[in-house]
């Protein structure tokens, strides 16, 4: 299931940094993140990071993705969420 109640009180956020080529997760309230899983705009699934990191904000490497619009999935143990971004 998807609980939108877990990004729409900041308890979770994930971005896209252009210029690092990674995904920054910001966690102020250090959730159990099990992974992240990043799709493409036609649904296709291009990476999965497993290896979450507990903190406040951590950052993984994804290297460089082509640009477009794609989807990033947190999954967590209480549900999952998605949000879209823009990678230029």
């Amino acid at each position: 299931g998807t609980d939108d109640d877990i990004i729409n009180q900041d308890k979770l956020d994930v971005l896209y940094a252009n210029n690092t080529d990674k995904v920054v997760l910001i966690n102020p309230h250090n959730l159990h993140v099990t992974d992240i899983q990043i799709f493409n705009i036609l649904g296709q699934h291009v990476l999965d990071i497993k290896n979450i990191k507990s903190g406040n904000q951590t950052e993984y490497n994804v290297g460089k993705l082509s640009s477009g619009p794609y989807i990033i999935k947190l999954n967590t143990v209480s549900g999952s969420v998605s949000k879209k971004i823009l990678i230029d």
